[in-house]
């Protein structure tokens, strides 16, 4: 072992000594500052980062209903129309549902004058993809679209008169599967045709399907 000539002391002792020193000064320094740290929860003040728990908190979150199971949609079984297959598994787009019309109309307001063809003056609605009226004969006039008036599904089928907004007798009938026949008379109680006597005339046809 090295001893120090001077004094006698070792370097190991030196060093033994020095390092009780250090550690007596810093326990005085935890002593010193032992009462400004806090050692229980009840002494932390909390903000919006740093929060703690309540176990009635605990216990809520823990009482929530447990996470539900799902199964993502197979896209195989999407099918942009309702035909069916039997499968029972398919189901359809929103395109396909907006195919399906329980009935179609046209409804509009017409005026006629002289051998002219009835003009609409406001189309309401029109399922009937654009028909178009003629004149025919004096107070007979047409309208027609292939195919659209299909039998027994449309309204009016019959020839059953009404009034006109002019007090005039006026009658509406399904004629063909391409034909609606509208008739305009002088009077309410005449049979006289005439033409030229409907002015903003509320029209309405319906076709079931």
């Amino acid at each position: 072992m090295y001893r120090s000539q001077e004094t006698g002391w070792s370097v190991e002792s030196k060093l033994l000594q020095y390092i009780g020193k250090q550690l007596d000064r810093l326990a005085g320094l935890l002593k010193a500052v032992s009462g400004t740290i806090p050692t229980m929860l009840s002494q932390l003040t909390s903000d919006a980062i740093h929060r703690t728990v309540t176990d009635t908190e605990k216990s809520t979150w823990n009482a929530k209903q447990a996470a539900l199971g799902y199964t993502a949609e197979n896209t195989a079984n999407k099918q942009n129309s309702l035909t069916t297959d039997g499968t029972g598994v398919k189901f359809a787009t929103v395109d396909a549902v907006n195919t399906l019309v329980v009935k179609k109309s046209y409804i509009a307001y017409i005026s006629q004058t002289g051998t002219n063809s009835p003009t609409e003056d406001i189309v309401l609605k029109d399922d009937l993809a654009v028909p178009v009226w003629s004149y025919s004969a004096v107070g007979t006039y047409l309208l027609t679209k292939a195919s659209a008036f299909t039998s027994t599904k449309t309204i009016p089928n019959k020839a059953e008169p009404f009034i006109d907004n002019a007090g005039n007798k006026m009658t509406l009938e399904r004629t063909s599967a391409n034909v609606m026949t509208l008739k305009t008379y002088a009077a309410a109680d005449t049979t006289v045709l005439a033409n030229g006597v409907i002015t903003a005339q509320y029209i309405n046809i319906e076709v079931y399907l």
